[in-house]
């Protein structure tokens, strides 16, 4: 089989050459450099890209940037505890959108009750009024955490702890009272 081609065509073909041949010396620089980066705009779009294996955007990691969204409150902390009972912090991030809502908890003022933290684990000893500190990192803009204070109130122990010295109290007092007693007794009947 023989092609034959005709004047017009090769005259379509050379253009075509030489656009390629164009294209070829503009991209070689960009494929011989390996560190290559390039930024674009990307707009949201309702229908998903799937980039997988066999294509050229295989290794295509876009670079998105997002507006910062503030935390405005921290709410649904628990106000009350028992002394010698573990409390676990959590809190709700307002709004729910929020770009950081990783919240780490410290003790502002243990209030005489022996108050410790441990991750988001409040312990105490004692009774009393317990102020922590909620504390979101880059909460209120890029470099400023958002911080809130709130205050538990730390109850003793409504357990064996406070019930033993109860009855021991009460132990003494109807000792004395028997004591007292039989004294009377003793001196009205000799």
């Amino acid at each position: 089989m023989q092609l034959k081609m005709k004047k017009s065509g090769m005259f379509a073909i050379i253009p075509m050459a030489i656009l390629l041949l164009f294209m070829a010396i503009s991209v070689a620089p960009v494929l011989a450099d390996s560190d290559y980066t390039d930024t674009a705009d990307i707009e949201a779009v309702d229908s998903p890209v799937l980039l997988g294996a066999g294509n050229d955007f295989e290794d295509f990691e876009p670079f998105v940037t997002m507006a910062f969204v503030p935390v405005t409150d921290i709410s649904d902390i628990p106000t009350e505890t028992t002394a010698g009972t573990s409390l676990e912090l959590s809190g709700t991030v307002t709004p729910s959108d929020a770009s950081n809502i990783v919240i780490t908890w410290s003790v502002k003022d243990d209030g005489g009750t022996g108050a410790t933290i441990d991750g988001n684990t409040l312990s105490t000893t004692r009774s009393g009024t317990v102020t922590v500190e909620a504390t979101i990192v880059d909460g209120t803009d890029i470099g400023t955490p958002f911080v809130k204070e709130f205050t538990i109130t730390v109850t003793e122990d409504g357990g064996s702890g406070t019930s033993i010295w109860l009855w021991i109290d009460m132990a003494v007092v109807a000792v004395i009272l028997c004591a007292a007693g039989v004294v009377f007794f003793i001196r009205k009947n000799p």
